[in-house]
């Protein structure tokens, strides 16, 4: 294997470091740049997360109402007039070198940190089945709202077992020529099964799994299922998979931070790794809310600063 021949420098060491751009990753980043340390942020998608693709917010404190993509606008803006910096790209692995944290991207990059606060939320449940990275994006989504026109007369297969394959399958049955419904429930959600069981232009296969996603070299042209013991094919020109959520934890899974699939933290949100703070929807089980992930980021925010500035003797620089 080569050396590694990474060196720290001014342009690559930061003091404070947030992985992940949501409502926690950007209000940790506001708090960390006001306090006059140098601060980034760095995120794969839109600045703001989820948030930014919700129609209306009624319930954030200070609007009535609000987009949320303005909200997500103004958490970003705020971040960054404070002074913290956006990086575009996503984080492979994050190990302990050279006395500080360093932040591996998947571009080939490397940074480095004094405090690093883990803001990744949660991601789209995968199959993890054979054959669903080969098609990610050519043939495989797990967004409906986002890519269901790609579906657009052509055969479509949903799969997932929550409210939302559920309601995701009507509204794409009116994008698709043929919707084929597959779920491992014994039966739809009582709250659509008559829209679903009265929707000719969906076919529902009940009691099933994913077994493996089969096509060419640039399509997409069956799910493999198992049911009943048995192996069989469903003729698909697209597949979406909308099955929930899991905390984004891939790229620390070695650092020995997570228990029951969450980053488990303190009351300061710090992990049983110094210099580490996990926020956010990445850090807890339930009270998924845009007020209490803001309220984590100003709190990791303020202890991480605290954390460089006893830890490291730095002193504001602004």
């Amino acid at each position: 294997m080569p050396l590694e021949t990474i060196v720290v420098n001014d342009e690559n060491l930061f003091d404070i470091f947030v992985i992940g751009a949501g409502p926690s990753g950007l209000t940790a980043a506001l708090y960390g740049a006001r306090s006059g340390l140098k601060t980034s942020f760095i995120d794969r998608s839109t600045p703001g997360g989820k948030v930014a693709s919700l129609k209306n917010v009624s319930n954030y404190p200070g609007y009535e109402s609000i987009s949320g993509s303005e909200l997500a606008t103004i958490f970003y803006k705020q971040a960054v007039n404070a002074g913290a910096k956006y990086i575009y790209g996503n984080v492979s692995n994050v190990l302990k070198k050279l006395g500080y944290w360093a932040i591996y991207g998947e571009d080939g990059n490397t940074w480095f940190t004094k405090a690093l606060i883990i803001a990744t939320g949660m991601e789209n449940k995968k199959l993890n089945i054979s054959g669903e990275k080969d098609y990610q994006g050519i043939g495989i989504s797990y967004c409906v709202t986002c890519d269901g026109n790609l579906a657009k007369n052509k055969v479509a297969t949903i799969y997932g077992n929550v409210e939302e394959t559920f309601s995701s399958a009507i509204y794409l049955s009116t994008i698709a020529s043929k919707v084929n419904l597959v779920t491992s429930k014994t039966s739809i959600d009582e709250k659509f099964a008559n829209a679903i069981a009265n929707n000719k232009n969906i076919n529902v296969i009940t009691d099933a799994i994913p077994y493996e996603i089969e096509g060419d070299a640039f399509n997409v042209s069956d799910l493999v299922i198992k049911k009943d013991n048995e192996i069989s094919k469903i003729k698909s020109d697209f597949i979406f998979v909308i099955d929930g959520y899991v905390p984004a934890t891939n790229f620390v899974s070695d650092l020995g931070i997570i228990e029951n699939n969450i980053i488990k933290v303190n009351e300061n949100k710090a992990t049983n790794l110094e210099g580490i703070y996990a926020i956010g929807d990445v850090s807890k089980l339930d009270n998924h809310q845009i007020i209490t992930a803001t309220n984590d980021g100003a709190i990791a925010g303020m202890n991480a600063v605290k954390y460089v500035k006893e830890a490291f003797k730095v002193n504001d620089t602004k």
